[in-house]
């Protein structure tokens, strides 16, 4: 793959299609305070803080992450045109610009109605429950939360997952000194 199609792919259309599905996570999560407004639920009372507190984490979420999907399409479609003016067939060079700008518009249009359509806090839940039955089965005790399942989490989170970061980080800056000296040569 070449640096247009490497941007285009793993830097634009799968981290905008993941934002989205979180984004509709927390889209579901502000519908579901659309029927309790205060207004028309609590009458004669004052809204109760902790719902108040709910609504507001909710709007909060919901902006935060579309304000982060705006920037993204937006660094997206702009680097596309840049890596695509070094591109030399014209075809590609249509295709991966049209592409750029056709298909956030295509999340943006069908958005509202995924989301309203499918429960995707069914589909967290069910990755949750299926992440922590893995982590019970490495421990020894599928189904149970022993020792087992905390040892294989501190192992897990604690040792394992920094030494690979370290390691990648490691071996990515070994080959970004390499690839410098051979463009020095």
């Amino acid at each position: 793959m070449n640096k247009l199609e490497t941007h285009f792919w793993l830097y634009g259309i799968v981290p905008l299609l993941i934002l989205y599905v979180f984004n509709m996570y927390f889209f579901q999560d502000v519908l579901s305070f659309a029927g309790r407004d205060c207004k028309y639920a609590f009458t004669n009372y004052e809204c109760p803080p902790l719902l108040l507190e709910q609504m507001d984490d909710a709007n909060r979420n919901f902006g935060l992450m579309s304000l982060v999907i705006i920037i993204w399409t937006i660094w997206f479609i702009v680097k596309v045109f840049s890596l695509s003016k070094r591109q030399t067939p014209r075809v590609t060079k249509i295709w991966m610009r049209s592409a750029a700008i056709i298909i956030p518009i295509i999340f943006a249009v069908l958005f509202p109605f995924v989301s309203v359509i499918f429960d995707i806090g069914y589909l967290m839940r069910e990755y949750y429950k299926l992440s922590v039955y893995i982590l019970q089965f490495i421990g020894g005790n599928p189904g149970g939360f022993g020792m087992g399942y905390y040892i294989a989490n501190i192992l897990i989170f604690i040792f394992i997952q920094p030494f690979l970061i370290f390691l990648f980080y490691n071996l990515w800056k070994q080959e970004k000194q390499k690839n410098a000296w051979m463009e020095r040569d």
